[in-house]
This record gives structure tokens, C-alpha cells and sequence, in this order.
């Protein structure tokens, strides 16, 4: 069973994070976290919602569907409060930028990375 909750602490580096998002949630399978995720303005005065996500174990890809559905209804929350989601994956890393596609990502590369944005 997957279940979301909103957070406001996590210990260690992630902790810095989740201070400074606007929202963080913790996503549990059977009471287990196995992915954070928030999303955060990347400046003060920015309109725009920088998203981020850490998977914490190999669980979470065992749950793929039920967590597509999921985030598909987070992502459509959030347009309502920020008019644009931005984020940055890495270029190699090609099951989250088919997890973006689907949720309405457009790309751009930069290096390393690639950077996207999904607009309400």
C-alpha cells in the first residue's frame, strides 16, 4: 500500500532541503519511506516551483504505477499554486525523463543534465 504524507523535518543533508520547500512529502510503501519529494522557489520573488525528489531504496521502482498516479495528481496541485514546475535530471537517467514526459515535461539539455519545466 502507498500513502503520502506531508513532512516539515528530516534529519541529515536532506533535512537542509526540506527546510527550505515550500511542501515536502515523504511517499511510504507499507509504512516503509522509500522517496522524498518537495518542491521549492528557486528564488524569493520567483514564481516558478523547482521540484525535487530523492528515491531512498530499490522499492520504489516495484511501484511504479500506483506512484505515476500518484505524483500525476501532486503535479496537478501544484500548477494550481505555482504557473510553472521546473526541475533538472540527469541526462543518463532515461526512466525519469520518461516519468517527466508523461506528466507534460518539456526538455532542455545542459551538460550533464537535462532541465525541464511543466506548465499549468
Amino acid at each position: 500500500m502507498i500513502t503520502i504524507e506531508q513532512i516539515t523535518a528530516v534529519e541529515g543533508k536532506l533535512g537542509e532541503i526540506v527546510s527550505r520547500s515550500d511542501f515536502a512529502w515523504a511517499i511510504k510503501v507499507s509504512g516503509r519511506v522509500v522517496a522524498y519529494f518537495g518542491v521549492q522557489r528557486p528564488t524569493l520573488m520567483s514564481a516558478a516551483g523547482y521540484l525535487w525528489m530523492r528515491t531512498l531504496c530499490e522499492a520504489a521502482p516495484c511501484h511504479l504505477v500506483p506512484m505515476l498516479r500518484l505524483s500525476r495528481s501532486v503535479i496537478s496541485q501544484l500548477l494550481q499554486r505555482y504557473p510553472i514546475l521546473i526541475g533538472e535530471c540527469e541526462l543518463s537517467d532515461a526512466r525519469a525523463q520518461r516519468w517527466l514526459t508523461w506528466l507534460g515535461a518539456t526538455f532542455t539539455s545542459r551538460g550533464r543534465t537535462a532541465g525541464w519545466e511543466i506548465h499549468g
